[in-house]
């Protein structure tokens, strides 16, 4: 967390919340910071890098429910986690 807040674009830097491996909760959560403190018409980006993709994650319901726009491919990863541990004998 250190590391993260001391880049400049970063605002606020939070652990997750929830407990059943989403984010969901957590997304709720900052929405109702963030749209406390700068409006209710702030634009907020949740991004999503890896091999999960907008359409096979839990999180987009609750972005739609909350407005949030949701991106695909930051990082810039291109194998899963799952491809290297199959690769092991």
């Amino acid at each position: 967390m250190r590391i993260v807040s001391a880049l400049k674009p970063v605002n606020r830097v939070m652990l997750s919340v929830d407990q059943d491996g989403s984010v969901c909760e957590s997304i709720r959560h900052i929405v109702d910071l963030i749209r406390n403190e700068y409006g209710a018409d702030t634009k907020i980006i949740f991004g999503k890098w890896g091999d999960r993709f907008t359409d096979n994650i839990p999180e987009v319901q609750v972005c739609k429910d909350c407005n949030v726009e949701l991106r695909d491919w930051l990082g810039a990863k291109t194998h899963s986690s799952s491809d290297y541990r199959n690769k092991v004998v």
